[in-house]
């Protein structure tokens, strides 16, 4: 359990620092230096490298992580794990470039009004191979607990080596196309990590064991596997099948975009991420030992927390909106509305909790693909009617119809299964306080003539009225606790 917490703070650690870098350089850096399409062109490739990432990795990830413990050993070489993984991943890989070919023309066809993407449609090529790759070491690395190697180089280092790019292109050491190449041949670099690691570790081995492989462990296989690639495609889906629809409706200018308004928006799932990982865990071991009480209480406590902390971000992005888009510039004019209604979106996720991790722990998981499958046609199907109506907005607008969708099956999934609900007059307070300070700080007449001190002026304000709000009404007694030993510890100091 020591090496489990060791790697979770490490984790965490690594993540919060390279969100923070990661925000340095997409809702700073890139506005300034990188035009709306150039954007759209990077994140376009991005996008769709994960999408196909996610498919032709064939599910081999999901099977890493649950059925990897019945392999593990390693005097023997994890019987022959390596050789499937690596197996997997290479005949996922080879199916990708044969169908890479007959997927190419309906591509083009789609995203004929982008032809700075067309032109540099081949660059997904590698991206895809290079993500492949990262997603079977990355999860064979935290199967052998190391977590934190994947996290450190994926989530930190490649983003420092960004933040380097941007400033040899801010001062024209690179043009755009360079800048482009170097961006892709940067994301090779935690792969290249991990596969050090596994060698320093002694860990990379290819000999395969099919003696080891019984009827019904091939079975366990090829039914993770499925399921693995399904949920893992409606959740990447959900991340970045919009950026495609809207370049494919609209632009590349249209897609930098909206690009910029998801990243401002996506700023809220940041405070959940940290809390399902360690929930999983929890709750996981309490389906094992048939404790529902635990998993209710987690249930419930997760949803209040969750609540909070996003209404925190939540407010402090909308009330600030005008002025974040002062400093954007006159290009994200109409990132407005897409900013509020992703916000929205990620908002309305966390009041529900840990649902999705409820479901997936228990012997009922499968009915959570079936879920997410649901999740992804209607984001594809409200996408596809909201888009050409109203533009970037209407991609805003039909991830705040889906995820109210996926939230509300999940809740009544649970509800009417496992008798199970988080909802308390404690969230009816944390809305109605939410509501009642976005209207007061949206619409406070104030100005100070510079956008900066605006947004620091009146987040300060904010943070303490909400805090001392949050505190007076009691709406979490964790979120009490954590206040009261603060306060303790400014005081004695």
């Amino acid at each position: 359990m020591g090496i489990i917490i060791n790697q979770s703070i490490k984790g965490t650690i690594y993540s919060y620092i390279g969100a923070f870098i990661g925000f340095i350089n997409t809702a700073l850096l890139f506005p300034i230096f990188l035009t709306t399409s150039e954007i759209g062109l990077l994140f376009l490739l991005i996008s769709l490298s994960m999408i196909f990432a996610q498919i032709f990795g064939l599910g081999i990830n999901g099977v890493t992580t649950r059925l990897f413990p019945y392999f593990k050993n390693n005097e023997n070489q994890h019987n022959g794990f390596s050789f499937i993984l690596y197996g997997t991943s290479f005949i996922g890989i080879i199916i990708f470039l044969i169908s890479f070919n007959f997927i190419l023309p309906i591509i083009i066809e789609q995203n004929k009004n982008s032809l700075e993407f067309i032109k540099n449609i081949n660059l997904l090529i590698p991206i895809v191979i290079i993500e492949i790759a990262f997603r079977a070491l990355n999860n064979y690395a935290s199967a052998l607990l190391n977590s934190v190697i994947g996290t450190l180089y994926k989530e930190l280092i490649l983003r420092l080596a960004i933040t380097i790019l941007i400033i040899f292109f801010s001062f024209k050491i690179i043009d755009f196309n360079l800048f482009l190449y170097l961006y892709i041949a940067v994301q090779a670099i935690p792969v290249i990590a991990i596969l050090i690691y596994l060698i320093q570790q002694n860990e990379l081995f290819f000999k395969p064991n099919l003696k080891f492989l019984t009827s019904d462990l091939k079975k366990s296989i090829l039914f993770t596997s499925i399921v693995s690639l399904v949920t893992g495609l409606s959740a990447t889906g959900y991340q970045f099948i919009d950026n495609y629809m809207v370049n494919s409706f609209l632009d590349l200018s249209k897609t930098g975009v909206y690009t910029i308004s998801f990243f401002f928006g996506s700023l809220i799932g940041l405070s959940s991420r940290s809390l399902n990982k360690i929930s999983t865990i929890i709750i996981a071991k309490a389906w094992k030992d048939k404790n529902y009480n635990e998993i209710k209480t987690i249930y419930t406590k997760s949803s209040i927390t969750q609540t909070i902390v996003s209404a925190f971000i939540f407010l402090g992005i909308t009330i600030n909106i005008n002025d974040i888009i002062i400093v954007l510039g006159p290009e994200y004019i109409e990132a407005k509305l897409p900013i509020f209604f992703i916000a929205l979106s990620f908002f309305i996720d966390s009041i529900f909790g840990v649902s999705s991790s409820i479901i997936s722990q228990g012997k009922d998981f499968k009915y959570l693909s079936f879920f997410m499958i649901l999740f992804l046609l209607i984001i594809i199907l409200t996408n596809y009617i909201l888009i050409p109506i109203f533009g970037i907005t209407g991609a805003a607008l039909a991830s705040t119809i889906s995820t109210l969708f996926f939230v509300s099956i999940k809740y009544l999934f649970i509800y009417f299964k496992y008798k199970m609900q988080p909802f308390s007059k404690k969230h009816i307070i944390s809305i109605l306080l939410t509501t009642i300070l976005f209207i007061i700080f949206y619409y406070f007449p104030y100005d100070l003539k510079n956008s900066y001190i605006n947004v620091t002026v009146k987040s300060l304000i904010f943070s303490i009225i909400y805090t001392i709000l949050v505190y007076k009404f009691k709406i979490s007694d964790d979120a009490n606790t954590f206040l009261k030993q603060l306060i303790t510890k400014i005081t004695k100091q």
